[in-house]
């Protein structure tokens, strides 16, 4: 009798990496916020500082004249939560820095959107494909997530 074939091998894997708990992915902001702050004042688009918790701007137009985020989606004081794992923790802005300081933000601001963004989309797809994988192998009783055969 054959062996029996792999069931979605890479797929699983995927998955499980884009969701595992890296130590150093969970400390890349905080080390970013410590050696680099303009860098995430510009991704983060915070112009002003906040005292009280910032907020994270999901979307929005960077406008770096009027000092601003226009038309911004935001998720309150998540953004203190994330970066300094305090949800009333106060963070910077790029008012407390040299403006000839500044990196570009919009470029800064906007890549990082498009890499979580490619992110989400690999995630999904992994997901896609475990599913796609599950419900083809379910008319032979072999829904095999988890293990390699």
């Amino acid at each position: 009798m054959p062996a029996p074939a792999p069931c979605f091998d890479g797929h699983v894997d995927g998955r499980h990496s884009s969701l595992h708990p890296n130590p150093r992915r969970r400390h890349s902001g905080t080390h970013t916020q410590e050696y680099q702050p303009a860098k995430v004042m510009a991704m983060e688009g915070h112009f002003d500082s906040f005292a009280a918790g910032a907020p994270l701007v999901l979307f929005g137009f960077p406008d770096e004249e009027n000092r601003r985020v226009n038309y911004s989606v935001e998720i309150p004081k998540l953004s203190s939560l994330i970066l300094a794992h305090d949800i009333n923790a106060p963070l910077a802005g790029l008012n407390t820095i040299a403006r000839r300081d500044w990196p570009p933000v919009a470029i800064i601001f906007w890549s990082f959107r498009v890499m979580v963004a490619l992110g989400m989309a690999i995630f999904g797809l992994a997901c896609s494909a475990c599913w796609r994988g599950c419900e083809a192998n379910y008319t032979t009783g072999r829904c095999c997530i988890g293990s390699r055969y």
